[in-house]
């Protein structure tokens, strides 16, 4: 994922701004100061996402105005899907750390202040000095002393609260990232994940292409069966197929739900014959499903999918032919009459 950002110590006077202008807001309306709500409120700001600013106006003028529960809801709306939103979560961290180093030069330029005073006072103390004279040196040793102790009390509690703010930012970074990259339904990597793996994979194979796969596939007749029984009996059925695909997952597979009722598993390191077993054993595993609605208890009939496999063919290939043959293949499964598995190598139904 790229995120565009000055690197850490580099100057970025509007971002400083926003950044500011976020910290203060939350702290007005007592806001909880988690990397979602950050995320939100530096997108108000920044007002790069006019829907979102429009939306955060409305919410500030009722008379209830911003809740915890928004930062979620608004994200989920507006910035899940943007590298910019993961990259603002990243800018807070950055920031955070920026003010951290800030406040730590502060003290240290104040404690060190302190101590050459002190080094100042003990030299003098070893002179011949009137009681006037010692009993100022005496005061201002005190004073620093207690200066230099107060501040190394604050130095303490800065280092601990900002090492646990950058702890929980970073791992509410790393979970919404996560959860950026999964499909709500069915649990599995979404298509965003399914096309960063293969931007990486396609790189990482153009010197073995036979040694990477990609099966394509999607349940039979779904939207008759969605019309006949409903779409949260579909969902189900999704649901199902794709923890029988998780179930049976090995440690050389990556599977996706690429969209709607299809989904696609990329297989690394194996031939296609090994490949093609691999999807007749899914095949036949979820033809033996026995299925029923949760309302009524009727059974579903026979649920059957449909596999189609491509295999990459190098440095020359795009990812875009490689799903399409694929995506060929699994057609020519279908028009075959479903419930089977063809390669790309295949152009009949003999």
């Amino acid at each position: 994922m790229a995120i565009h950002y000055d690197a850490l110590g580099d100057k970025n006077p509007r971002a400083e701004r926003i950044f500011e202008q976020v910290v203060e807001a939350l702290r007005e309306r007592d806001i909880t100061p988690n990397a979602l709500n950050f995320a939100v409120w530096y997108a108000y700001f920044n007002g790069n996402i006019p829907a979102l600013k429009a939306e955060m106006d409305t919410i500030l003028a009722d008379d209830y105005g911003y809740q915890d529960r928004y930062g979620r809801e608004l994200f989920d709306k507006y910035l899940l899907a943007e590298d910019s939103a993961l990259a603002d979560l990243d800018r807070a961290l950055r920031h955070l750390m920026q003010s951290l180093a800030r406040r730590i030069e502060q003290l240290a330029r104040r404690m060190e202040k302190q101590t050459q005073t002190l080094s100042e006072a003990s030299e003098q103390l070893a002179q011949p000095l009137d009681q006037e004279r010692l009993n100022e040196i005496t005061q201002t040793v005190l004073n620093t002393a207690e200066e230099l102790k107060q501040d190394t009390e604050q130095f303490e509690r800065t280092i601990l609260s900002s090492a646990d703010e950058i702890k929980r930012l970073r791992k509410e970074l790393l979970q919404a990232r996560m959860e950026s990259m999964r499909d709500e339904l069915t649990g599995l990597l979404n298509r965003r994940a399914f096309n960063e793996t293969m931007a990486e994979l396609t790189v990482a194979y153009e010197d073995r292409p036979d040694r990477l796969h990609l099966i394509m596939t999607d349940i039979d007749h779904f939207k008759k069966f969605n019309d006949t029984f409903g779409h949260l009996t579909g969902d189900s059925v999704l649901r199902y197929f794709a923890k029988l695909m998780l179930k049976t997952q090995r440690e050389n597979e990556v599977i996706c739900r690429y969209g709607g009722e299809e989904f696609a598993i990329i297989v690394k390191d194996d031939p296609l014959e090994r490949v093609k077993e691999r999807a007749e054993e899914l095949r036949h595993k979820l033809t033996q499903a026995q299925l029923k609605r949760k309302t009524d208890a009727k059974h579903l009939g026979t649920i059957t999918a449909s596999f189609g496999i491509g295999q990459f063919h190098g440095s020359d290939d795009t990812i875009e032919a490689f799903i399409e043959r694929a995506d060929k293949a699994l057609y020519l499964a279908k028009k075959c009459g479903r419930n089977q598995v063809r390669t790309e190598f295949e152009d009949s139904c003999d």
